[in-house]
């Protein structure tokens, strides 16, 4: 009688901490999916391009990557490409010119996980000089809850990409 009772005892603990390990593992991961965040990563190779005419053209050609467990709708309707000469006075602060824009091409995409699309932008400039490229999309309605939930700060939030380009003006 002793031994049966070791028998039910053994196989109550062992049916117990194999429940125990597959429900636990079952809820890490729905957990894990369910907190599933998309992670956008923004990458610019710009240069400069001679037009022939005085003028020159910033080429951009943007990497947008979603590395990221969560499929993620990009919004492009804000004008997302910019252009915007960066000028230094006597002290050596940098000052920011007009912001130029390419015309939105592209009004949205849905970036699955593990995706990366990449956008070619390009912006006639006339004057030489230091210009930053930037690349910015806001984040999506479910990404913003997420990142309010984390204890981000409220307001608009982007993802973005920069990079330089030094317009030596050829033309």
């Amino acid at each position: 009688m002793q031994s049966w009772i070791v028998s039910v005892a053994v196989l109550v603990g062992g049916g117990w901490t194999f429940y125990t390990f597959v429900a636990l593992d079952m809820a890490k991961r729905a957990e894990k999916e369910l907190f599933a965040q998309a992670q956008v990563n923004i990458k610019i190779a710009a240069r400069e391009e001679d037009l022939g005419n005085g003028r020159s053209c910033v080429v951009a050609i943007v990497e947008v990557a979603n590395a990221g467990g969560r499929n993620v709708f990009l919004d492009y309707s804000e004008k997302p490409f910019s252009v915007r000469r960066v000028s230094f006075d006597q002290a050596g602060n940098s000052h920011f010119g007009e912001e130029l824009f390419q015309p939105n091409l592209w009004g949205s995409r849905v970036l699955r996980g593990g995706e990366t699309d990449q956008y070619p932008f390009l912006v006639s400039v006339r004057d030489p000089g230091m210009y930053i490229v930037q690349f910015r999309v806001p984040l999506p309605q479910r990404e913003m809850e997420e990142h309010l939930r984390a204890g981000g700060p409220p307001g608009k939030i982007y993802w973005q990409g920069s990079s330089v380009v030094n317009v030596r003006g050829k033309g």
